[in-house]
């Protein structure tokens, strides 16, 4: 189970399928994933000639150009891709979505797209930031996002979301249909484990119909704040970038 090699391969298969020079367009959450899943050189080797923010107004008319854009689906990323499509800038469009794209955003999409310029889309499950092998971020950063609600039993809806969508999405890159196991003691864990869990058996069952292995992985909620101290107590250690 490795996640770098999970995201990487997203990303590889999304920039080899597009053949040609092309733009690779990003929003605040996807780039620093690239940042760290791809090289600068990398890119370029696959004929990525530049890449940029899709919120970015400035950005000059190259219609010789194909483009990439790989999105968090959040309302910020689909609002500023449909002005996007409303005015492109580029020749053709190749659109990745690193969660589960709601059939209201694939409709307001498909208005959008009056130039017929989207060639594709697709779900790619790279909704984390990949640190090392073993070890992965949400990067959710708080503030301005918000764990719990009014009081730190009871979490604040959109944290919850965030959440839930970023686990779902390392289990489905992994290709793990695990089970799950929350501290009893934490309200918080227990109700992120329930939505995992629902998720995973109802909400979004097609997408976690894997095979079956002998011995079924096993994901693990455990609440920070019942155990502080570790951290503290635990040598850090540092590698080069």
């Amino acid at each position: 189970m490795d996640v770098t090699k999970a995201v990487s391969a997203y990303i590889q298969r999304m920039i080899t399928e597009v053949a040609g020079i092309k733009v690779l367009l990003l929003d605040q959450d996807t780039t620093p994933i690239i940042s760290t899943s791809f090289t600068q050189s990398s890119l370029l080797g696959h004929e990525v000639y530049l890449t940029d923010r899709v919120d970015n107004a400035s950005r000059d008319r190259m219609r010789h150009l194909n483009c990439i854009a790989l999105l968090r689906p959040t309302s910020q990323s689909i609002a500023a891709l449909i002005r996007e499509l409303r005015q492109p800038r580029y020749k053709s469009y190749w659109l990745y979505f690193t969660n589960v794209l709601q059939k209201q955003d694939i409709e307001l999409l498909a208005e959008a797209d009056e130039h017929e310029v989207v060639k594709e889309i697709q779900e790619f499950f790279a909704d984390y930031l990949p640190v090392n092998t073993d070890l992965f971020s949400l990067n959710i950063h708080t503030p301005p996002a918000r764990i719990w609600a009014d009081n730190p039993s009871t979490w604040d809806t959109q944290g919850l979301d965030q959440h839930v969508k970023g686990l779902l999405a390392v289990l489905l890159s992994l290709k793990k249909r695990p089970v799950i196991r929350y501290e009893r003691m934490s309200t918080l864990a227990k109700k992120l484990a329930e939505e995992v869990s629902y998720q995973i058996n109802d909400g979004q069952s097609s997408l976690f119909d894997f095979r079956r292995t002998e011995n079924a992985p096993l994901l693990l909620i455990l609440d920070r704040r019942n155990d502080p101290v570790t951290p503290l107590l635990t040598q850090w250690t540092y590698q080069a970038m």
